[in-house]
């Protein structure tokens, strides 16, 4: 039985993701970038009209390429997170989360604590993994590389962000509290 009653213990609590706030926040950054790289482009044939000569144009190639990289890291992080529908799903066992660089199915031995960080005007939730928790270890399931799980661990563990889900973070949170049976605490 739950400790608070609110959720089942048999049942699953599914986090999922709201495509239509990936699209706002994404959406507008990825046409800043599309329209800075066109004015790159621009610039750099008129740089080449004027006859200049080919230093004048170095600068410009340089921004494109930065801008092109930008477009090209952004597109990523937008397809990805818009291609996970259940991010996050919690049961009695532990925690499955679905990420860009794959799954991981973790008991809630593994699981230290809970976090809120903010970044920016967001706030995070980060699920604080023990640091012997890895792949091969009892509980653990996962396909995330190695040097992946490596930099997970570096930043705390896996985040999930309040702006791409359609739960709030304190439910979550609860039930967190619910499914672990209080063995997980929230830390600052």
């Amino acid at each position: 039985m739950s400790r608070s009653g609110q959720f089942d213990p048999r049942a699953e609590y599914v986090v999922h993701t709201d495509r239509a706030a990936i699209h706002r926040r994404h959406g507008g950054i990825l046409a800043v970038h599309g329209v800075l790289g066109a004015a790159v482009v621009a610039a750099i044939i008129w740089f080449e009209a004027q006859d200049l000569g080919p230093l004048s144009t170095l600068p410009m190639l340089i921004i494109l390429v930065g801008q092109i990289f930008q477009l090209s890291w952004h597109s990523f992080i937008y397809g990805s997170r818009v291609a996970i529908s259940e991010p996050l799903t919690l049961n009695h066992r532990g925690f499955a989360m679905n990420t860009a660089a794959g799954r991981m199915e973790v008991p809630w031995e593994a699981v230290t604590g809970i976090a809120i960080r903010r970044r920016l005007r967001y706030r995070m939730l980060v699920l604080q993994l023990h640091p012997a928790a890895m792949p091969g270890s009892p509980g653990v399931e996962t396909d995330i590389t190695p040097s992946d799980w490596k930099r997970l661990q570096r930043y705390g563990g896996p985040m999930l962000g309040e702006k791409g889900i359609r739960e709030n973070l304190a439910d979550i949170i609860a039930a967190v509290d619910d499914f672990s049976q209080g063995r997980v605490p929230v830390r600052s």
